[in-house]
């Protein structure tokens, strides 16, 4: 209710607008869910007829495929010849040559050679098949006995002259149509000249499946079997007798004229009957052989055209069920195709999904259904086939063709919405059981107050009304209609305070109408809506809202007087509404002004204002959802500022995508999120084991956690880390040990020697031993991380800086407090013992046994890897590989202004980027990996990727005539192979 407690009936949604229909089939209207409003019924654009126009005949018609890669195959005019137009070219040329030698394609060009006893073939039915060969029908095939029907098999990327697969001569084999098989194979429909149409099916090794009997079960392809292009063949499946033999082995065709054949992703057969015996098109659907429930029906839910502004067209017409030939059209069918969906779409029953498009003999337009599982309903959009030749409609992977002489085409939608001029619809006049339930107002005499009706009424559409009202309901039906002022459109928001439309600019037409109810009195009321349009547009109508009863300025606000004359004093009551609508409206809001301070209903506008009460400024670049969410959580947030569960919850709400922003990000559980998300690894973790440990891929390197074994410990002493040292070298550089486990004396002179030459720097008195320091040179540095990782079992970090001095004089002073007990504990006498901690300086060589190796592996194992990592932290950012390099400058930016703002103030911090990505070494591969064609590497684009970030795609080179194994000769070379060209 208003402010005023004036109620009010509400009619919205799929449910409340389906009683408004009353199921009457002839409504003229219909729900639109992708619009969710009532409109006027949508009708299929049908190309008119021009005088003079050509119908297009089954001698139009030619055998046509495309393969894999978009190349168009079809049977050219002389039905003697194929030609192919090959992708990205504009001129076709001739695959299969003609009537003579002189035929033959250019020196150079790929074409399959032709044997003097397959040429001048009638071809008839073609189709190219998963496995890249094609198939042609031939209608005079050479046989031992003379001529008759049967196959080419031609081997696309192998070459090589085609392969003649005849059939037996008294099965009157007659091939018009043929389609691939999505598993591999080939359906042909066959229509012989004294015999039933039928249809035959080829397995993936162009063997004949026996549809005719359920005994013998159907050959499908081996789950795995090692197969390459050019090494099987079908020749010798030819050889081995796997050709037609029983006519039993077809499948019967129930057609009158059957013309064309298609195959569904889930292996059931569709076959085209021109007529029918309806006198217009019919499709069959077959499955294993038998015929299967397939229906053609009015658009029930059609998916998207190829063109976006088709949206409109997405319809829920359940209310209309009729038959789909009244719509597209009484005439004969001459060809149709099946257009898969994109990779892994299915139908809401779980069927494989895609569009069938059919034309007819006129070829003006493509029909397209919706095709889910056994039925098709027809998609109320325009595809034209602009000048369509009609050899046939050809399907390209995700993709339709139709041809325009020697050129092939898409098959485009184009936005044509009609829609039908007139429909009605009946408020509260449902029946429920016997009686009609009209909208109650629930007390007598009821005055109406108002109709608001939120939706788009554009030019050239209308929406008129008209009530009756009684205070009985069996007395409404009876009552005349009365008509009702014209709806106008309100000038400001909807009357409901703080209503918000849907964002952006509102389409012309689109908003609240209203009018105020005129001779609507009583308890029941019905309202008649009545849609006009003029063909090419529709109102749309979302919600509906009848307020009743009438808070009247009159009865409570003026003397009596204003109502001793009836005629009067109605004018002045519905003059005084005007009023009273603009002020319910401001006292609304006032009422309502709670709604201002939630972040959750308050205008946009709002947002900023909010913020500021709770100290906040909000980043202009942020949507709307994650500026609210930022105003809720604001406390929330500043207590946990600082803390690593406050750090991740800020940058996640300013990073995360909009649809995955919730409130779930501030749950206790959320943690950090999803795996492939933001990290944050504090470095005083890394101290002993690799970064990569605590979630970090970048560091792989560092001091670690060592295994037990071979590994020096301070209690084994100085001499056994130095013997390891030099065991690792001479191991490293190709020295053999001595027998007693130890180099001999030449032994250190050839190490030595070595030695000088990979380090390139002055060896010192005793190069063998094992720094204390980490070396300067980079090749002596790499042979002393090597040993430490190999050979040393506790954290030895790179220490010799002047920082690492001063932490050292201070560990020493704080464990021995006075410089004498650090000399005696030493054992350090006369100039080696120092005047103070300040005079003391890093060992340049390992301290010896006892408390001086104690203290030194102390330092550089626990206090300088704390010191190095104490209050530090990384914070690892996520990065696809399609991100773009100003996306992730983008993001790297974002997240470090966040952490600046939002860490402890003693802390340093560094943001690095990550891969979602598999590793090979140390890494885990876990919840972080991505798998599937989007991980790291896949085909790139030049100009658009970066090398190693994915691989450039290999096509197969164009070789004439190569060698095949199974079928070729091996010859010497230059020699002949037996296939006409060289070995």
């Amino acid at each position: 209710m208003d402010v005023n407690g004036t109620r009010f009936h509400l009619v919205l949604g799929e449910a409340d607008w389906r009683r408004a229909l009353r199921g009457n089939a002839d409504v003229g209207a219909c729900y639109s869910r992708r619009r969710d409003a009532i409109t006027l019924r949508p009708e299929q654009f049908v190309f008119p007829p021009r005088v003079g126009d050509r119908r297009l005949s089954a001698a139009d018609r030619r055998g046509t495929a495309a393969d894999r890669h978009g190349n168009v195959y079809w049977i050219g005019a002389t039905t003697t010849e194929l030609r192919v137009l090959t992708r990205g070219a504009t001129t076709p040329r001739r695959y299969w040559p003609g009537t003579s030698p002189a035929a033959e394609p250019p020196a150079g060009d790929f074409a399959p050679s032709a044997p003097a006893d397959l040429r001048d073939l009638t071809l008839s039915g073609l189709a190219v098949t998963v496995d890249d060969y094609l198939v042609v029908g031939a209608l005079d095939l050479p046989t031992a006995t003379g001529t008759g029907a049967g196959l080419l098999v031609f081997d696309l990327p192998g070459g090589g002259s085609p392969v003649a697969v005849p059939w037996p001569a008294d099965l009157g084999f007659r091939p018009i149509d043929m389609a691939a098989v999505p598993g591999g194979g080939v359906v042909i429909l066959d229509v012989p000249q004294a015999a039933p149409p039928r249809y035959w099916q080829l397995d993936p090794y162009l063997r004949v499946c026996n549809l005719g009997s359920f005994a013998r079960p159907r050959p499908t392809r081996p789950v795995f079997r090692p197969k390459r292009r050019g090494v099987k063949h079908p020749v010798t499946y030819r050889e081995a007798g796997t050709t037609a033999e029983s006519a039993d082995q077809a499948a019967a065709v129930q057609a009158r004229l059957p013309t064309a054949i298609e195959v569904l992703p889930d292996g059931s057969v569709l076959v085209l009957d021109r007529e029918g015996d309806s006198g217009h098109f019919e499709v069959t659907r077959y499955v294993d052989g038998v015929d299967a429930p397939f229906s053609l029906g009015i658009d029930q839910e059609p998916g998207d055209g190829d063109s976006d502004e088709d949206e409109d067209l997405a319809f829920e017409c359940t209310d209309r069920r009729s038959d789909a030939h009244r719509i597209v059209s009484a005439a004969r069918g001459h060809d149709f195709a099946f257009v898969p969906g994109a990779a892994g779409a299915r139908s809401a029953a779980g069927a494989p999904a895609g569009r069938l498009f059919v034309v007819d003999e006129q070829g003006d337009q493509a029909f397209a259904f919706g095709v889910t599982g056994d039925a098709a309903t027809l998609e109320l959009a325009y595809y034209p086939l602009r000048l369509f030749s009609g050899k046939a409609l050809v399907t390209a992977g995700t993709t339709g063709l139709y041809d325009l002489d020697q050129r092939w085409f898409p098959i485009a939608c184009r936005s044509r919405p009609r829609y039908a001029r007139r429909a009605t619809l009946l408020i509260g006049a449902e029946i429920d059981g016997l009686a009609v339930r009209a909208l109650d107002s629930g007390e007598p005499n009821t005055v109406w107050h108002r109709l608001f009706v939120d939706g788009s009424i554009p030019a050239g559409t209308a929406v008129a009304v008209e009530t009756r009202a009684a205070d009985d309901p069996d007395v409404v039906e009876t009552r005349p209609w009365q008509p009702e002022p014209a709806l106008y459109r309100r000038s400001g928001d909807a009357e409901i305070p703080y209503h918000r439309y849907p964002e952006g600019e509102p389409a012309p037409g689109e908003g609240t109408w209203e009018l105020l109810f005129q001779r609507a009195v009583g308890r029941y009321l019905q309202i008649r809506l009545t849609l006009t349009g003029d063909g090419l547009n529709t109102p749309a109508l979302w919600a509906l809202r009848a307020y009743h009863p009438r808070f009247s300025y009159l009865d409570r606000y003026l003397p009596d007087v204003y109502q001793e004359d009836a005629g009067s004093a109605s004018f002045l009551d519905r003059y005084l509404a005007n009023v009273e609508g603009m002020y319910t409206a401001f006292e609304g809001r006032v009422v309502n002004a709670q709604w201002l301070i939630d972040p959750r209903t308050t205008d946009p506008d709002y947002l900023d204002w909010l913020a500021s009460w709770v100290g906040g400024v909000l980043d202009p670049d942020w949507e709307e959802t994650r500026r609210r969410l930022f105003i809720r959580y604001a406390t929330r947030l500043y207590g946990r500022r600082g803390t690593r569960r406050g750090l991740l919850e800020s940058i996640r709400l300013a990073t995360d995508d909009a649809a995955c922003l919730g409130d779930h990000i501030f749950e206790p559980e959320a943690g950090e999120g999803s795996p492939f998300g933001v990290r944050i690894v504090e470095s005083f973790r890394t101290r002993a084991a690799a970064g990569v440990v605590f979630g970090d891929p970048t560091d792989l390197e560092g001091p670690r956690l060592s295994s037990s074994g071979d590994r020096w410990l301070p209690e084994y002493g100085g001499a056994r880390l130095h013997q390891l040292h030099r065991l690792y070298l001479a191991g490293r550089y190709g020295v053999a040990a001595g027998p007693g486990g130890d180099l001999t004396q030449s032994g250190r002179k050839a190490l030595r020697g070595k030695l000088a030459d990979a380090w390139r720097t002055p060896l010192g008195p005793r190069p063998l031993d094992f720094p204390a320091l980490a070396p300067t040179a980079a090749a002596r540095l790499a042979d002393w991380l090597g040993f430490i990782r190999a050979h040393v079992g506790l954290t030895y970090p790179e220490v010799g800086s002047a920082d690492d001095a001063t932490a050292y004089r201070a560990f020493l002073a704080e464990r021995y407090r006075r410089v004498d007990d650090y000399g005696l504990a030493w054992n350090l006498q006369g100039a080696s013992k120092p005047a103070s901690f300040a005079a003391v300086q890093l060992p340049t060589s390992l301290p010896g046994d006892g408390v001086p190796l104690q203290d030194w592996t102390q330092f550089v194992s626990t206090v300088l890897p704390i010191r190095r990592s104490a209050h530090r932290f990384s914070v690892l950012v996520p990065i696809r590989p399609e991100d773009t390099d100003e996306q992730r400058q983008r993001k790297i930016g974002r997240v470090t202004q966040v952490v600046a703002a939002d860490r402890p103030g003693h802390t340093e911090f560094s943001v690095k980027p990550y891969w979602a990505l598999f590793r090979v070494g140390e890494a885990r591969v876990g919840y972080e990996t991505i798998v599937g064609e989007r991980s790291r590497y896949y085909e790139i684009v030049l100009g658009e990727r970066r090398l190693a970030e994915g691989f450039l795609t290999g096509r197969a080179w164009t070789v004439d005539r190569p060698m095949v194994l199974g079928r070729d000769r091996i010859a010497s070379a230059g020699a002949p192979n037996g296939n006409g060209g060289t070995g």
